[in-house]
């Protein structure tokens, strides 16, 4: 099975960090693609970055967006992947093992796979650790699932897309629509990314 990475960004230099710890992945290349949705970034002063995720990623879409639930829904749309997973620009992976654990997961039949991860302040230094219930065999309704670090398959999602309108409860609204269907999910209590703080993929969680 292939996995499609999604990351939304707008003038973040820090996505070349985000890249990169992807790229660090113990997983054979060609069994991932790197989908970059940028928002329409400054070409002058983001240059550089947008030389660099054109060279390293698979595809490179640049063009004005509704933010950054309207690129992941970009991202959706076209992803060739069996398996999704979504990251911010300004977080990264800490486990490089992260892909090998997804997959195996989803190779035993479950159709949503959810780690655990950190929150770093602008100086990477550690704030709050998401911890996830140990042994829970189905997620609730209620529960808030970190979207930054859950693999999901594509099957699942169908045509389920992130509500616009909705901005501050996008990401918790998505998640409870899939979570609706039948699914075998599994959680493993191991942080796999930092997410900044401050930043626009952690509004939604602080």
């Amino acid at each position: 099975m292939k996995i499609s990475v999604i990351i939304p960004s707008y003038n973040d230099s820090r996505i070349i960090r985000t890249v990169k710890s992807i790229l660090n992945q113990n997983f054979s290349r060609d069994k991932y693609e790197i989908i970059i949705i940028d928002g329409g970034s400054q070409k002058t002063d983001f240059k550089k970055c947008l030389e660099f995720l054109n060279k390293t990623c698979d595809l490179v879409i640049s063009e004005p967006d509704k933010g950054i639930f309207d690129g992941l829904n970009k991202g959706l749309n076209i992803a060739n992947g069996e398996i999704l997973f979504m990251i911010g620009s300004d977080d990264y992976l800490i486990n490089s093992d992260a892909f090998n654990i997804a997959l195996s997961k989803f190779n035993e039949g479950n159709k949503m796979v959810i780690f655990e991860l950190f929150y770093v302040n602008q100086k990477n230094k550690i704030e709050r650790y998401w911890t996830l219930p140990k042994n829970l065999i189905k997620v609730p309704p209620y529960f808030q699932i970190p979207h930054f670090s859950t693999f999901v398959s594509k099957n699942l999602v169908g045509r389920t897309r992130f509500n616009l309108n909705s901005f501050i409860s996008a990401d918790f609204s998505f998640f409870k629509e899939i979570n609706k269907k039948n699914n075998k999910v599994s959680i493993i209590n191991t942080p796999i990314c930092c997410m900044t703080s401050g930043g626009q993929s952690s509004k939604n969680y602080v």
